[in-house]
């Protein structure tokens, strides 16, 4: 006998800030230069100091401190992009 799998997601409302391409500001939104920034964090992150490194003791251990380095060091991004006014 097959039983059921119920999956649900929470609500959400996705929403651009623009209904037309018109409407897109003249100005860069500095996607290039945040991503480089970002980057720049990870691979600092990665690798350490290039004279000693960073030793770490499993994967998961470096991913972590990788990701919270970037949430550190970029909080205002990150709450800039989920709670901005559509």
């Amino acid at each position: 006998m097959g039983h059921g799998v119920l999956c649900t997601l929470p609500f959400s409302v996705s929403r651009y800030p623009f209904e037309h391409v018109s409407q897109l500001p003249s100005k860069p939104f500095c996607f290039t230069q945040r991503y480089q920034d970002v980057k720049r964090v990870l691979t600092e992150t990665f690798f350490g100091p290039a004279d000693v490194g960073v030793y770490s003791p499993s994967v998961q251990n470096t991913l972590y401190l990788m990701a919270k380095e970037v949430l550190t060091r970029f909080v205002s991004l990150i709450w800039s992009s989920l709670f901005s006014d559509p």
